[in-house]
């Protein structure tokens, strides 16, 4: 753990546990899982997830192809990948309490 990288893996990592610690007391409900509140987070998350993996392409092919830019490609995976998660994690426990008051 002596590489940067690793240590903002780490915390990467971390914020993403966070976030799902989060999501479980809005997708269990007395105790049990709320089937009906994990199809909204599936289908609340579908575009995210579109959008991070189309994200995660252009930087990995985009940035490969210069020398000059290698170097960057573990970082804007990194980053891509954490905001992706975090942004899927927070629009399902949005959609779902959206779905509870309705």
């Amino acid at each position: 753990m002596n590489n940067p990288l690793s240590w903002a893996t780490a915390l990467g990592i971390l914020l993403c546990l966070i976030w799902f610690m989060r999501l479980l007391p809005v997708v269990y409900q007395d105790g049990k899982l709320d089937q009906k509140a994990v199809r909204v987070m599936r289908k609340s998350s579908l575009l995210p997830l579109a959008i991070m993996v189309a994200s995660l392409a252009l930087a990995g092919f985009g940035l490969a192809n210069s020398e000059q830019t290698i170097r960057f490609i573990p970082w804007a995976m990194l980053l891509i990948t954490l905001v992706g998660s975090i942004w899927v994690v927070e629009r399902g426990i949005r959609e779902i309490r959206k779905y509870r008051a309705s």
